[in-house]
């Protein structure tokens, strides 16, 4: 198997550094990062150093390949070697991740284009109440992150499709990103994206993940002739809600 290893400078030679690492040392050429300090740590694979590593970042490597031994062995228990792992939530790559600005707007171009081009109308928590008042049967779009769920682009794509096939037979809302997982508790589906029916703001059903057309048009058509859930906690207080649609 052919693998980088982080690899500790000892030395240095001109173009060159004598290294250890994992209990070997070898002579590395340098020509990719440059001449490093003593005590420097790199990252080498095929006798080349590739990379500069932190410390931190050079135990967390020696502790995956460690943890990559064990499992060969056939070891189970290998928890305690991803420390900075356990009891953390599962994290994007830097170059997918969303400031807390682009995470409360609607970061995919498709889905905005039904806001600011199509006029529909976006909801949350508190806005709720009014737009299920207004309108007796509502279709509510959840599209959480289009990053990491990108059959909501596919959705924003037939929305519209479905708006002009229905005709006035529901409204249609975007749940803001922010109060999406409050409504998701309120109105159960099964993933992400999802398409909430609503009839005078009691719970009817969800079509959720991305679907063939024939299955929107039999789904929907089903949910607007099915009767709302009666499970409590699923209803809105219309009368008591408050806040403005936008």
């Amino acid at each position: 198997m052919c693998i980088g290893i982080p690899m500790r400078v000892l030395s240095t030679l001109p173009g060159q550094a004598v290294c250890e690492g994992l209990g070997e040392q070898r002579r590395v050429d340098t020509l990719l990062v440059g001449e490093q300090q003593v005590g420097t740590w790199l990252l080498v694979f095929l006798d080349t150093a590739r990379e500069v590593l932190s410390p931190a970042r050079a135990r967390e490597i020696k502790q995956a390949l460690q943890a990559l031994e064990l499992a060969i062995q056939g070891e189970t228990e290998i928890e305690y070697l991803f420390d900075d792992l356990v009891n953390r939530e599962p994290q994007l790559p830097e170059h997918l991740r969303l400031d807390k600005k682009q995470e409360r707007t609607m970061p995919s171009p498709l889905i905005n284009d039904l806001i600011e081009q199509k006029g529909i109308a976006t909801i949350n928590e508190r806005s709720l109440g009014d737009f299920v008042k207004a309108h007796k049967q509502c279709l509510l779009f959840f599209t959480e992150n289009p990053v990491q769920f990108p059959e909501s682009n596919d959705v924003a794509v037939v929305l519209p499709l479905l708006m002009e096939t229905f005709g006035d037979r529901f409204q249609v809302a975007i749940v803001e990103r922010d109060s999406e997982h409050q409504l998701h508790a309120r109105f159960p589906f099964d993933s992400w994206p999802a398409l909430v029916m609503l009839r005078e703001g009691a719970y009817v059903g969800a079509i959720s993940r991305m679907q063939d057309w024939d299955v929107y048009l039999t789904e929907i058509e089903r949910l607007l002739n099915t009767q709302p859930s009666a499970t409590p906690g699923f209803r809105i207080p219309v009368v008591s809600a408050v806040g403005h649609c936008h």
